[in-house]
């Protein structure tokens, strides 16, 4: 075999190799894009049902009960008549309750 020859067949050899490398690289970009259109796929439908839930609530009408649990819970309102009690720590308290803290987790772990 000639010189020649055997530089045409390394250079044919070397650009298959490379030839399918760029292939396989594509392969796994496309399985990873398949693999992420699934799962964006399931994310759209749960907020797709999520949406309907919301919907659903917004045509029912409001409930006294929860719009009452809601102004306590989320804007601290209160009911005329209720008392509110806010407690308070002193820095020693606080120093305390963390060294308490710190010593059950030290028995916890040991």
């Amino acid at each position: 075999m000639r010189y020649r020859d055997r530089i045409l067949r390394a250079a044919v050899v070397a650009l298959l190799l490379y030839a399918m490398g760029c292939l396989a690289a594509q392969y796994r970009l496309l399985c990873r894009t398949e693999a992420l259109a699934e799962e964006l796929a399931q994310q759209n439908e749960e907020l797709t049902a999520r949406r309907q839930e919301l919907a659903q609530l917004l045509e029912r009408p409001p409930d006294e009960r929860e719009m009452r649990r809601l102004a306590w819970e989320r804007l601290g309102m209160v009911a005329p008549g209720e008392k509110v009690f806010y407690f308070t720590l002193t820095q020693t308290d606080r120093e305390d309750t963390v060294w308490d803290w710190k010593l059950e987790a030290l028995w916890k772990d040991g």
